[in-house]
C-alpha cells in the first residue's frame, strides 16, 4: 500500500513558566519552530495479458519529495490559587506535517477493507485552537468540563469519495483531502460520593467538525456519547460491583457519500477485587441484554458487521510497586 520512503523533522522551542498574571493566575507560553523532509519511490504494479506477459503497468504509489517548515505557539492561562476552583485557559497555533501515507499511499488497506488514495498537493495542516478547562472539586461531589474550539485553514481528512476503485473488488474509492475546517466540542466528567460505599460517575463528550467549503460534517464524526457508572464497594471489603450503562445518540452528521448510523445504550456490570495487594481481578459481563449496534467508527460498518453481543471476560492485573525498589537502586 506504501512504498519505501524516507522522512526527517527537526525542530527547536523556547518558552517561560509561572509568570505572574491578571486575576491571581499563573501564564505559560511558547514557540516551536520545525521542519520536515519526506520522501517516497514510486511504486508499479505490471500487468499481464492471458500468456502472463508483462503488457504494461500501473502506478500505485507516486514518487513525492517534499520539505515543510512549522510554526507554533501557545499561551496558557491558569488559576489554582484555590485547590477547589481550578481554571484555565489556552490559546495555541498548531501545525501537522502530512505523513508518507497521506502523501503516496494508493491501494486497499487490509486493516479497514477500503481502496484509499494519497494526495501528493497536500500541504502543512494549520490550526488555532482555544482550550477551556473548569474544574470544581469538593468533599463528597467534584465536576470538570473541558470546551474546546479550532479553525483550521486546510484540515487533513480522508473522504469518501463518489469514485469507485479500479482495483478488483475494492469498491468506493477514499482520498486524502485538504480543507477549512471548524471543530468544536466538549467533555465533561461529574463524581458524586452518594455514601460512604457508592460512588456515581457521569461522563460525557461531543464532536463537531464541520467542512466550511462543502457545508458538511467532515467524515467519521464521532457521535455524542455518555456514560453512567455505580461503584458499590463496602468499607473494608475487598470486593467491589460496578454497573454502567452507555448511551450513544444516533449520527446524522455525516459527510456525503457516508451512511449515517443509528443510537444505542448498552448495560454492562462487573464484580472484582484486591488480593495479597498486588493482584487486581475482575469479571465482567458487557453488552448484558445483548444488543445489536454499529460503531459509527468502526472498520466493519461497511461490511454491515455489528459489534460483539453478550461477552463475560475475566481479567487479572499485577501491579509493580515502584516502592519496593527504591531503596535497593545502586
Amino acid at each position: 500500500l506504501v512504498s519505501d520512503y524516507s522522512s526527517a523533522t527537526v525542530g527547536g522551542f523556547i518558552g517561560v513558566e509561572g509568570l505572574t498574571s491578571f486575576w491571581g493566575g499563573r501564564m505559560d507560553a511558547g514557540v516551536r519552530v520545525d521542519a520536515a523532509w519526506v520522501e517516497t519511490t514510486a511504486f508499479a504494479e505490471p500487468l499481464y495479458d492471458t500468456n502472463q506477459q508483462v503488457v504494461g503497468s500501473t502506478v500505485l504509489a507516486a514518487a513525492v519529495e517534499e520539505a515543510y517548515p512549522g510554526l507554533s505557539a501557545n499561551v496558557l492561562w491558569t488559576h489554582d490559587r484555590n485547590p477547589h476552583r481550578i481554571w484555565s485557559v489556552q490559546l495555541a497555533r498548531s501545525v501537522r506535517f502530512p505523513t508518507a501515507y497521506e502523501l503516496s499511499a494508493n491501494g486497499v488497506h487490509h486493516g479497514t477493507f477500503r481502496h484509499e488514495q494519497g494526495n501528493a498537493d497536500l500541504d502543512v495542516e494549520t490550526g488555532y485552537q482555544l482550550d477551556v478547562s473548569c474544574a470544581s472539586l469538593g468533599d463528597r461531589f467534584n465536576w470538570e468540563v473541558s470546551p474546546f474550539a479550532g479553525y483550521y485553514n486546510n484540515f487533513i481528512f480522508l473522504a469518501p469519495s463518489a469514485r469507485f476503485s479500479t482495483l478488483p473488488h475494492a469498491g468506493q474509492l477514499y482520498a486524502f483531502e485538504q480543507a477549512p475546517v471548524f471543530r468544536s466540542g466538549a467533555e465533561l466528567t461529574m463524581r458524586y460520593q452518594v455514601h460512604a460505599t457508592a460512588l456515581l460517575t457521569l461522563t460525557g463528550e461531543y464532536l463537531m467538525q464541520y467542512n466550511l467549503d462543502e457545508g458538511m460534517a467532515l467524515p467519521w464524526t464521532p457521535p455524542l456519547r455518555a456514560e453512567l457508572q455505580m461503584k458499590w464497594q463496602p468499607v473494608n471489603w475487598p470486593l467491589y460491583l460496578r454497573g454502567t450503562y452507555s448511551a450513544v445518540a444516533a449520527q446524522r452528521a455525516v459527510d456525503r457519500n457516508e451512511l449515517p448510523t443509528d443510537g444505542y445504550a448498552i448495560t454492562s456490570v462487573a464484580i472484582g477485587g484486591v488480593v495479597l495487594e498486588s493482584f487486581k481481578w475482575s469479571v465482567y459481563i458487557n453488552n448484558l441484554f445483548d444488543v445489536r449496534f454499529i460503531d459509527h467508527l468502526s472498520r466493519y460498518k461497511l461490511l454491515n458487521l455489528p459489534e460483539a453481543g453478550r461477552n463475560l471476560g475475566f481479567m487479572l492485573i499485577y501491579e509493580f510497586n515502584a516502592n519496593r525498589f527504591k531503596n535497593n537502586t545502586p
